[in-house]
């Protein structure tokens, strides 16, 4: 697999993902600076990012931009009964940007506000359980602040 870095652009948010961020952010209602900070922080806008979540199986794990997790105990595209290749699909910057605000858009919708965040990061489960990540939750807040002033 061969990775090509993305060129910045003065947004600080690769040239090309713009549109899909928008389109993203309008039809879910999720801000932009919000979904450029969940993919800065989740993925340094690395759109072929993988994580295995200690699965070591290329078919389980988090990925693309947004990190979005696709294992044999939980997916996103199998909670919605997405349609496509998975999760070879989730390494498509357009879906994959599509469902970070998706993600966001349902903890949103569940009454999380700002633990969006949080939720987003350690899974509503754990959440539930009294699981945080205050440094993700610091790095996305100071990702977000940066896109917010640009």
């Amino acid at each position: 697999m061969i990775m090509i870095a993305a060129l910045l652009n003065r947004n600080g948010s690769p040239t090309g993902y713009s549109q899909w961020i928008f389109a993203a952010g309008e039809e879910w209602g999720v801000e932009e600076a919000l979904i450029k900070a969940i993919i800065s922080v989740e993925s340094g806008w690395d759109s072929l990012g993988y994580n295995d979540e200690g699965l070591h199986d290329p078919r389980q794990g988090s990925f693309g931009l947004g990190q979005i997790q696709h294992t044999d105990t939980f997916s996103w595209v199998r909670r919605w009964n997405l349609a496509g290749n998975w999760p070879t699909d989730l390494y498509k910057p357009d879906i994959n940007i599509d469902l970070t605000a998706r993600i966001l858009a349902y903890f949103k919708s569940k009454g999380y506000g700002l633990e969006s965040i949080d939720v987003y990061n350690v899974g509503e489960t754990a959440w539930s359980r009294g699981v945080r990540n205050e440094s993700y939750r610091r790095k996305v807040k100071k990702a977000y602040d940066f896109y917010v002033g640009i």
